[in-house]
């Protein structure tokens, strides 16, 4: 495939020619838009005062914050002057903080004002400025002042250098670094736009922290490359979700699973002729169970699609509102090759399950950062995801669980999602999680938590009917445990670890 690669210098340049006063980003809790022409232009002040800190391509800047119009002009600064810059949100990481900060080594250290970075345990650099406000102009605002608009400086970057660091999840071990190149980037930029099918005419809604992989290429980034007005929250509101999607005039909505189940609790009385704008909404970060994803379409009339990648991965595959396939992530986007193996290493053809592996070069995680700061270079041309799943005939994606999550019952490999989903679909159940917990005969056993819906007397022996009545034998659990809520990681995954030590 020929080179598609543009810089992001290039691409900022271009979209403040062809719309200068059009929103690039209108951070709904700040009341606060910025346009493309004012985002080309803070982005070369941003560029200039960079150069004159002795910012280098690779050298790395590091940002604590949480959404906000300066996180984003920032980040998008940092990526035009083609050095490397790394987002943490304080909130969601300060158990790691410190340790984030200090594998990162930042060059240069923006934090959000009223941070105490002491208390927190970081050790900052030398360069280390309050991020501030730029309606305000403080902070590093007010040290832009005077520095020139024009964008004739270049970019120092060239494809292949770092452009941004991420941490994943940390949900089965310590978080990890992830590193992309400017290639890498854009490339996870460009397949997602294309795989949701975005235009310059979209406006989008986000909530997610932009410190998160998934919200940077699928929401912020997407838009940037094409070109289409993002509305950004800083958090999820069941209460307000509908009114944004209303309000702003939203043509595509992003969400997660929790979100969803969320809206469906809520219950709001709404449909398409409220939201005459909406194309549709998204689901990602965690598989949506058929059942869910049914009742939300049949309860509000709004179209959800689906998409799917990992952070070492980028987006794997992606459905739009045209080609969505209930159940599956959707179709593997351009640039990536996915294969489905089995525990040899064997090709396994269309409906067999086995491990997904990705390839193609394009969107795969340049390197990794150790927890000492050691750049590890990725040296596999085929990345696990860690899933387990199939292509079916017509080449959509679907997941079926997690290798990690796999239970092994009898020599038996079980994925818990399976369970859940048959759990879930039943009306006295809102909500359910089945883990593996030790067996001295069997390995393990199987034990499911779930959340009865609201009003329902559902008991153990009916649950373990309608396992009996759906599931072979081996895949019947042993207990049901009834929880009030499930424990979910910060970014709305169940935590099975945590259901497990509690088992």
């Amino acid at each position: 495939m020929a080179s598609s690669y543009r810089s992001f210098k290039s691409i900022l340049a271009e979209h403040a020619h062809r719309f200068p006063d059009k929103i690039f980003l209108h951070s709904i809790h700040q009341d606060q838009s910025i346009t493309y022409g004012e985002l080309f232009a803070l982005s070369n002040r941003i560029a200039h005062f960079l150069d004159d800190a002795g910012i280098c391509a690779n050298d790395r800047v590091l940002v604590l914050a949480d959404n906000s119009i300066e996180c984003a002009a920032v980040y998008l600064g940092v990526l035009r002057h083609g050095a490397t810059v790394a987002l943490i949100n304080v909130a969601l990481n300060r158990a790691h903080l410190a340790d984030q900060v200090a594998a990162v080594a930042p060059k240069l250290l923006l934090y959000r004002e009223g941070l105490d970075l002491t208390a927190l345990g970081v050790r900052a650099p030398a360069a280390c400025l309050a991020l501030g406000s730029l309606r305000r102009s403080t902070g590093l605002f007010a040290e832009l002042a005077g520095r020139p608009e024009a964008g004739d400086r270049p970019s120092l970057a060239g494809p292949e250098d770092h452009a941004s660091i991420f941490y994943t999840s940390g949900t089965t071990a310590k978080p990890k670094g992830v590193v992309y190149s400017h290639s890498t980037l854009f490339h996870n930029f460009d397949a997602v736009a294309d795989g949701l099918q975005l235009s310059d005419s979209d406006r989008v809604l986000e909530f997610r922290a932009l410190s998160w992989i998934s919200p940077q290429l699928n929401s912020f980034g997407s838009s940037l490359v094409r070109g289409a007005s993002m509305f950004l929250a800083r958090d999820f509101s069941a209460f307000s979700y509908f009114d944004w999607l209303r309000s702003f005039r939203i043509t595509v909505g992003f969400c997660i699973p929790v979100g969803i189940n969320l809206l469906l609790e809520r219950g709001a009385r709404i449909g398409p002729q409220d939201l005459p704008h909406l194309r549709f909404m998204t689901s990602s970060s965690a598989p949506l169970p058929v059942e869910q994803w049914r009742r939300f379409e049949a309860t509000f009339g709004i179209k959800l699609a689906a998409h799917g990648g990992t952070s070492e991965c980028g987006l794997i595959a992606a459905t739009h509102c045209d080609n969505r396939r209930i159940g599956a992530v959707g179709r593997p986007v351009k640039y990536q090759q996915v294969r489905v193996l089995d525990s040899d290493g064997r090709a396994l053809g269309p409906g067999e399950i086995g491990e997904i592996y990705v390839g193609g070069g394009k969107q795969q995680a340049d390197a990794f950062l150790s927890p000492d700061g050691r750049l590890i270079q990725r040296c596999a041309d085929s990345l696990s995801t860690g899933d387990l799943g199939y292509l079916d005939r017509d080449g959509y994606l679907w997941i079926t669980g997690r290798i990690k999550d796999v239970v092994i019952r009898a020599g038996i490999n079980i994925a818990p999602a399976e369970i859940d989903e048959i759990l879930i679909a039943h009306p006295g159940i809102d909500d359910a999680a089945t883990v593996g917990v030790a067996d001295p005969v069997y390995g393990q056993r199987l034990v499911c938590y779930v959340v009865r819906s609201a009003g329902s007397d559902l008991g153990v022996d009916e649950v373990l009917a309608h396992c009996r009545g759906t599931l072979p034998k081996i895949k019947v659990p042993s207990a049901v445990e009834f929880v009030d809520a499930l424990p979910r990681t910060e970014r709305g995954k169940v935590n099975r670890n945590a259901l497990a030590v509690g088992g």
